[in-house]
């Protein structure tokens, strides 16, 4: 969501209505996440939580409205304190597709971790963007291909999953790092993303 205000606004109360899920992490004290230019200028702050008074509860059922269309309301406050400033909120870090670009690059161009993982063009989506699939795996020993096992792992299979691609990149680098455990994968499965 993005917002613009022309004048201080001291608090402002957001409600987003007709949720669809019963329980909420909102209501054990997950707060929206706020980006503010102005502060990103003047303070090099970037995305950060907010929100006070933070309530999620269900609608009152509509024209007795059956249990399969109960739907559920989301309330915050926010303080603005900046003019002219320009805001964007949302519900989760967001992790871009440029942010993956720039990791797939990274993981590539890294004198070890590239001799365990191999980015393949899969297809490109209907925007034309590029998908891949990364494969990790300890790398063939001689010129004699092995049949492996492997297991295939997703995420962000639908646009507003945010969280999974942070969970995918700390996979990734878990796979690919030099810990103990990471270190096993020269005896597993290819493991494909």
């Amino acid at each position: 969501m993005e917002l613009v205000f022309s004048e201080v606004v001291v608090v402002a109360r957001f409600s987003i209505v007709n949720l669809s899920k019963a329980e909420s992490l909102y209501s054990v004290g997950m707060r929206p996440l706020i980006y503010s230019t102005k502060d990103a200028q003047l303070n090099q702050v970037g995305w950060k939580r907010c929100g006070e008074n933070i309530t999620y509860f269900r609608n009152d059922s509509q024209n007795g409205e059956d249990e399969a269309n109960i739907s559920f309301t989301l309330s915050f406050n926010l303080d603005f304190p900046y003019d002219n400033d320009l805001v964007f909120l949302a519900h989760c870090y967001p992790y871009t597709y440029s942010d993956l670009q720039d990791y797939l690059i990274r993981l590539q161009n890294h004198p070890v971790k590239s001799m365990y993982s191999k980015l393949r063009l899969l297809c490109r989506s209907l925007a034309g963007n590029n998908v891949y699939y990364l494969t990790v795996t300890a790398p063939p020993l001689g010129d004699v291909p092995r049949k492996k096992k492997a297991i295939v792992i997703t995420a962000r299979v639908h646009p507003g999953e945010t969280p999974s691609s942070w969970m995918m990149k700390g996979f990734m680098d878990f796979l690919t790092g030099d810990s103990d455990q990471a270190k096993v994968r020269h005896l597993t499965p290819s493991i494909k993303s």
